[in-house]
């Protein structure tokens, strides 16, 4: 939804959090849930690349990875 809003920095942090409680569940169940969440990430980067690079700092420690630079998914809306 924050996505839809253009609300992109405002969605690293549940999107993150997503992708962490993921690997806690079974690895079939996991993949999907990784995958979506990848392909969101790359979508808030491709609204705000600079907002998201910074919310993603704050919220990992971290830059961003060079996946989360690639287009997102063409299956994706």
């Amino acid at each position: 939804m924050l996505i839809e809003n253009s609300r992109f920095g405002a969605a690293v942090a549940p999107l993150t959090r997503a992708w962490l409680a993921s690997r806690e569940l079974p690895e079939y169940v996991a993949r999907n849930i990784v995958d979506a969440v990848a392909d969101l990430l790359r979508r808030a980067y491709a609204g705000d690349a600079a907002a998201v690079a910074d919310e993603f700092r704050v919220v990992t420690g971290q830059d961003v990875p060079t996946w989360m630079k690639a287009p997102h998914s063409a299956t994706e809306g």
